[in-house]
């Protein structure tokens, strides 16, 4: 990687994330301000957040190695949805959670 391209990836990573969380906050907090509901206030900011940092990790990886292809991301993807919005209304509430 030249160091050029390496700037680029560095202020990516010091600005890009940070300024997708406080975004995700932000939007939180305006759709609240428009009465979209609770559930929408969440959920369209947490979606929102999570294909940005997708579409970062793809295109400004921290490593070149580290550059994900079409079928990890797919994978992530289908993890994070699993995870965030199937899987705990599966966990039964008699068990401890495992976090």
């Amino acid at each position: 990687m030249n160091p050029l391209e390496k700037g680029k990836n560095l202020l990516v990573a010091r600005i890009a994330y940070p300024a997708v969380i406080a975004l995700g906050v932000f939007l939180h907090f305006i759709m609240l301000g428009y009465h979209a509901g609770l559930i929408a206030a969440t959920y369209i900011p947490v979606i929102f957040g999570a294909l940005a940092i997708t579409f970062l990790e793809r295109w400004f990886p921290h490593r070149d190695a580290w550059r994900a292809q079409t079928p990890e991301i797919l994978t992530d993807a289908v993890f994070m949805g699993w995870c965030k919005w199937c899987g705990p209304g599966f966990w039964p509430s008699s068990w401890r959670s495992p976090s």
